[in-house]
């Protein structure tokens, strides 16, 4: 029973990542849809900076969701690779956000 409960929570954790990446991709999505940065104001354009870097955080969610949720032993070291370059994209790309949000908010 308890191998049963722990399989569950193994693969819960990729499909939450999954969702959470299609959340936030949808949210870029809509951001980058309805246009908003076209219009005048810091926050119209701080909503137009964060449409690409949701887009872009939103996919690599979802691919490493998928990635991570791979069973074959084979592709161990594929799977790690492409954690490993997911994880990096996506923090890259929080950091990208962090300082256009930093430089936007300070006027710059």
């Amino acid at each position: 029973m308890n191998k049963q409960i722990a399989l569950q929570r193994r693969t819960r954790g990729p499909y939450t990542v999954v969702i959470a990446g299609g959340i936030l991709l949808m949210c870029g999505l809509l951001l980058l849809a309805f246009g908003l940065g076209d219009h005048g104001g810091v926050l119209a354009a701080f909503l137009g900076v964060l449409s690409r870097p949701a887009i872009i955080a939103g996919l690599m969610f979802m691919f490493l969701g998928l990635v991570r949720n791979m069973k074959k032993d084979s592709l161990r070291w594929l799977r790690m690779t492409l954690t490993i370059l997911c994880s990096s994209i996506v923090v890259g790309v929080g950091l990208y956000t962090l300082l256009v949000s930093a430089l936007l908010f300070s006027g710059f």
